[in-house]
């Protein structure tokens, strides 16, 4: 085996940029066969000669795997890190927790940030987003749901129905608004909100979760094409009385085409005692795209949730 890998090194044809991903598999390889020195080598040269940003994440989170191995922690956390700036990925980012929890916190896609605010209405948050559309905004529909007991000092949360593929998550507090968007669909510039629902908020200790349904067609598509979403957002309150939130993340996707289901997936969310959750697909139907959402957002695996 190592005859071979090194000849595998020496080839001028493998030392090509399009050959990064034959270097990085076989430098894989190596590893597995516990020949650390080759495998360092020949994922290195896959690192060099990748032009493909996702070749190149994968050869990283290799590399960080080798030097695991080769005792090399720094070594191997700074490649986790070089990976997840490149792609988000839930595998990457797991990895890079059992290292440095704070560095993964901090590259996590659900990272928690400070809401927009505070506001005196919501009037004032629609001349702040676009002045041009604020008295079209103004008017944006409530979407009425069961009010749960929210943790103090929250008074309320409110889902208010923008255009085309967006609503406007309201935190009240301390007589002030503060509001973020939770966009809907990827696929935004041929896809319209049809309806817009609220299935209500849950208090997990200290922190709330806001759980939407979104269902819409999409134009610019062969047939007739639909689709239903279930996304979440995580509400909590930082610093200087100041609510955070993650992004919104998708947590249940159908499509339909010609009233056929070509598309069906969805993911569990695990809330543990710490406030953390853990995130699986549990099913995929008809498609490959759970594989490729998890891998562009991140939302695979495990979420500290870290609220300042």
């Amino acid at each position: 085996m190592k005859t071979l890998l090194a000849l595998l090194i020496l080839s001028p044809q493998l030392a090509h940029a399009d050959d990064a991903r034959k270097l990085a598999e076989t430098g894989w390889t190596a590893y597995q066969h516990h020949d650390l020195e080759q495998a360092e080598k020949l994922t290195r040269q896959a690192i060099a000669a990748a032009t493909d940003s996702n070749v190149k994440a994968a050869a990283l989170y290799n590399l960080g795997r080798v030097l695991e191995d080769r005792k090399d922690k720094a070594g191997a956390i700074d490649a986790y890190k070089q990976s997840l700036a490149l792609r988000g990925n839930g595998v990457v980012r797991d990895r890079l927790r059992t290292l440095d929890a704070g560095a993964a916190d901090a590259l996590d896609a659900l990272k928690p940030t400070a809401m927009q605010g505070p506001f005196d209405s919501f009037d004032a948050w629609c001349v702040r987003r676009d002045p041009s559309t604020a008295k079209e905004c103004a008017t944006a529909t409530s979407i009425p749901y069961t009010l749960s007991k929210l943790p103090s000092p929250i008074a309320s949360v409110e889902l208010r129905a923008l255009d085309q593929d967006a609503a406007a998550v309201v935190v009240k507090l301390g007589g002030k608004l503060y509001i973020d968007e939770l966009h809907t669909y990827e696929d935004t510039n041929h896809c319209t909100v049809t309806s817009t629902a609220m299935d209500g908020t849950k208090p997990h200790g200290s922190l709330v979760e806001v759980d939407v349904r979104f269902a819409g067609n999409c134009d610019l598509r062969e047939d007739s094409w639909t689709y239903r979403e279930r996304a979440l957002a995580v509400i909590a309150v930082g610093p200087g009385r100041v609510p955070y939130a993650t992004p919104g993340f998708v947590v249940d996707m159908t499509e339909t085409m010609n009233g056929k289901k070509v598309m069906d997936w969805a993911r569990t969310v695990t809330w543990n005692k710490d406030g953390s959750i853990d995130v699986a697909i549990a099913r995929a139907i008809g498609t490959t795209q759970d594989a490729s959402v998890d891998d562009t957002e991140d939302v695979r695996g495990h979420h500290a949730l870290a609220f300042p």
